[in-house]
């Protein structure tokens, strides 16, 4: 969808927007600002599953079965419900008015790869700030909006970011015990590789209601020094390489760091251990011997813990109970 300078443009109906009123006098302003280029990343003919004839028709490249179709489509569909979103999200990109805070976009299920490390089956989500620092110019904090990071990124980026979180280049531990980092397969205007923070176990606001989820907390360009500090100096961090991924990285950011091995030969496309993020889950989700030894005695302490027991005596239904056979 290209947004015309000129043209009059409708707020979609999405959770958020029902909220949103337009405001007297309030017109949709030019999306010239935005850059819109071909996206730097393009899917090979190879990895396609369609593929379009000249006169328009869909056809399959390859054998698929219906269950796998199914799960492509379901797959693929929310894909383009988060890159419509963004999208609609980008001609209100400066406007005040628009509310932002605490509204989440839905980015995708969480991807096989993500499964095997850990994540729960909960969906990804992004933040509508966060969007609004990854689309503000580097440098450029606008007066009549709050920006805290202006990351600096196109919007044909930021529409792909489900596919580039499908098939990362790195998956390695952050500095934060709750948070992991992903590589991705694409540059920043400046020609940085790009990360985005992962933050699972968090919570989200999805349909009106708060559901959990996985927040991408940010996703912009890092120098090289940084991958050089994080991956070569400390390799304990890495928990999963895609070499192949990472030779086009390394093409794209004109470096030669992701195309070799970085911890070890078996690295490549498996998960050799699970994320401090997702250790540190799962620890916490289970309850200590040191917990559970507190809270009976604490049950003791006030007689829950023989109330509980007498309980079932007192508290079987009376439909239930035996009849006295001594009573008229």
């Amino acid at each position: 969808m290209t947004i015309s300078a000129t043209a009059e443009r409708t707020l979609p109906t999405t959770s958020l927007s029902r909220k949103w009123k337009k405001p007297a006098g309030f017109s949709v302003p030019s999306s010239d600002w935005l850059p819109h280029f071909p996206p730097a990343t393009q899917k090979p003919s190879a990895a396609r599953v369609t593929g379009i004839r000249p006169d328009g028709t869909i056809f399959l490249r390859r054998q698929v079965t219906a269950a796998e179709l199914f799960a492509l489509a379901g797959r693929y569909g929310e894909y383009l419900d988060f890159a419509d979103e963004a999208e609609d999200f980008a001609p209100f990109l400066y406007d005040k008015s628009f509310p932002t805070r605490g509204a989440y976009l839905k980015v995708s299920s969480p991807a096989e790869i993500y499964r095997k490390a850990g994540f729960p089956k909960s969906p990804f989500f992004y933040t509508y700030n966060h969007l609004r620092d990854a689309l503000v110019p580097k440098g450029f904090y606008p007066s009549n909006v709050h920006v805290k990071h202006p990351h600096g990124l196109t919007l044909e980026q930021i529409k792909r970011l489900p596919e580039l979180l499908e098939r990362p280049v790195v998956l390695m531990d952050s500095d934060r015990d709750d948070t992991m980092v992903a590589v991705l397969a694409d540059v920043d205007g400046d020609g940085l590789p790009l990360i985005a923070a992962l933050r699972p176990g968090a919570n989200a606001v999805s349909g009106g209601r708060c559901v959990p989820g996985t927040i991408v907390c940010s996703v912009y360009g890092k120098p090289e020094s940084y991958f050089l500090h994080k991956m070569q100096q400390m390799p304990q961090r890495v928990l999963y390489q895609d070499i192949e991924k990472g030779r086009e990285l390394d093409a794209r950011a004109k470096l030669q760091l992701f195309g070799g091995n970085i911890a070890s030969p078996d690295l490549d496309r498996k998960i050799i251990r699970l994320p401090e993020c997702i250790v540190k889950l799962q620890a916490g989700s289970a309850p200590t011997e040191a917990a559970r030894v507190q809270q009976e005695s604490r049950d003791m302490a006030s007689g829950s813990h023989a109330l509980g027991a007498a309980r079932p005596a007192f508290g079987t239904p009376a439909m239930n109970r035996p009849i006295d056979s001594n009573l008229e």
